[in-house]
């Protein structure tokens, strides 16, 4: 697996971007993003921390989504939690590179 930094989601993203949601956060205002255009529409069908969400796209990236909890609980101990479900579920669907983005 591939790993780097990017700094704007506009950069090219790989096979995969990983977007963990935090569910007080205003996340519509990154639909902006062309990748990010499906938030709306998928983001309610993650119900709590720990759940996720794969979606594959035709001529882009495919997006998993992972709800991370919420802004005012989320710490180190979440955080390793949700990078060992992103990486158990990634290696599973044998992803080559990917781009995780925090929202």
């Amino acid at each position: 697996m591939n790993y780097g930094l990017i700094n704007s989601l506009e950069s090219p993203l790989g096979d995969c971007l990983v977007i963990g949601i935090l569910s007080d956060n205003d996340y519509l205002e990154f639909s902006k993003y062309p990748c990010l255009k499906l938030l709306p529409q998928l983001t309610p069908k993650l119900q709590e921390s720990g759940d996720w969400l794969w979606h594959t796209n035709v001529n882009a990236p495919s997006i998993l989504l992972v709800h991370c909890g919420n802004q005012a609980s989320f710490d180190r101990v979440t955080l390793g939690k949700r990078l060992t479900d992103i990486s158990t579920i990634l290696l599973k669907q044998r992803i080559q590179s990917v781009a995780i983005c925090l929202l």
